[in-house]
């Protein structure tokens, strides 16, 4: 059986009804991103009434987003999500990342994948399970550029600065 993720509206049906069948306001999303966070928000409209700049979904200019990832903790195995710190920002899109944190509650969603077993740990574990003969620092600085080469497959973005902020830390080994 295939399935797929939801499509969603990306301006709400209710305020731009005439978009309802408009194929470019159609984006793909996951089920928490559409129905748990951005469910009928307005991207482009703060619940104020006033205009807010968004990302459009189909947009080619290239993002320049930032995720700085600190951590307060030595703690690796016991790590909560107020142990880490994400920030997101860009130099090009200020506005627009903003809206997108507020819509879609990204860096609190980030501390959750970064502390949660089957990703932060894993990620830090993995750096240890693949020291044979070489440092924690060869090993960090061969993944990173295989992360550089592909940042969105397994969440090498968010990885990436999660490896970085352990090193950072003094959670690997010398």
């Amino acid at each position: 059986m295939h399935t797929r993720e939801a499509y969603d509206h990306y301006l709400p049906k209710e305020k731009y009804p005439f978009n309802t069948i408009n194929f470019k306001n159609l984006d793909p999303m996951c089920h928490k991103c559409n129905s748990s966070n951005k469910a009928r928000q307005n991207p482009i409209m703060k619940p104020c009434s006033t205009r807010r700049k968004a990302f459009y979904p189909y947009g080619n200019k290239a993002l320049d987003i930032e995720i700085l990832l600190e951590m307060n903790t030595k703690d690796i195995a016991n790590i909560k999500e107020g142990d880490i710190a994400v920030t997101l920002s860009s130099a090009n899109f200020p506005e627009e990342t903003k809206t997108w944190k507020e819509i879609f509650y990204i860096e609190e969603r980030y501390k959750q994948k970064c502390t949660n077993k089957a990703h932060g740990k894993y990620w830090y574990t993995q750096i240890l399970d693949e020291m044979q003969d070489c440092s924690a620092k060869e090993v960090l600085r061969k993944k990173i550029k295989q992360m550089k080469a592909s940042p969105f497959a397994d969440n090498n973005f968010l990885r990436k600065p999660f490896l970085l902020a352990c090193e950072k830390k003094g959670l690997f080994p010398e």
